[in-house]
């Protein structure tokens, strides 16, 4: 799968697919225990918080942070997630 998706990048990385491609491939990279892999495939992507495949993105890619110790890094994307909620049910209140 892994290598599929590197193909399909190579050849449609200029295509409106490209994002999803790219963080199917992050996450599959991660699993396989290659956060820093994962994370030079997803930062593209994870840029754009406000898009929806950019969230998401930038989710996974704030998740791996987290697993890896970069909580820095971790935390400002988190924060950037959080500045771009604009529904209630997106936002998260933590003194509740």
């Amino acid at each position: 799968v892994q290598e599929d998706l590197q193909v399909f990048l190579q050849r449609f990385g200029g295509t409106p697919f490209a994002g999803e491609a790219r963080q199917s491939l992050g996450q599959v990279t991660a699993e396989m225990g290659d956060p820093d892999g994962a994370a030079e495939v997803l930062e593209p992507v994870a840029r754009d918080v406000d898009e929806p495949l950019g969230a998401q993105a930038a989710a996974l890619l704030a998740a791996i942070y987290e697993d890896s110790g970069n909580l820095a890094a971790a935390e400002g994307l988190y924060m950037r997630l959080a500045d771009r909620a604009e529904l209630g049910f997106q936002v998260r209140d933590e003194t509740l």
